[in-house]
């Protein structure tokens, strides 16, 4: 393929991000949640890290179904709050897998995961 000049601003990278969320209240009260997102993300700014994902989640806010488990004494729906309040933290990210890459609109590449039978 031969790139032209402005074919970099149509690449679209896909992540899959996993995060942990943290919380601590009064009363020594603590919970932690896990959520995932599937996240796009343009190459314009160059390889995403930590600091530019955490702000792109918080751009679009996090919800009560963004959240996959809970621990301690919290809900999801209160977690979801605090955090969309305060902002996703770099550290919160576990992991960015990237699960394709379109050029205009059309997959150049894609993970393939196989579950074990």
């Amino acid at each position: 393929m031969k790139w032209e000049d402005g074919d970099l601003d149509d690449i679209e990278v896909r992540y899959i991000v996993e995060t942990t969320f943290e919380v601590h209240g009064r009363d020594g009260m603590h919970g932690c949640a896990d959520a995932s997102f599937s996240m796009s993300c343009g190459t314009y700014s160059g390889v995403p890290d930590r600091k530019n994902m955490a702000d792109l989640i918080s751009s679009r806010t996090v919800d009560a179904d963004d959240i996959d488990e809970v621990v301690g004494d919290f809900d999801a729906e209160f977690i979801s709050d605090l955090v969309s309040t305060r902002g996703v933290r770099p550290e919160e990210i576990r992991s960015m897998t990237i699960e394709a890459v379109l050029f205009r609109e059309r997959p150049i590449a894609e993970s393939i995961y196989e579950e074990e039978s």
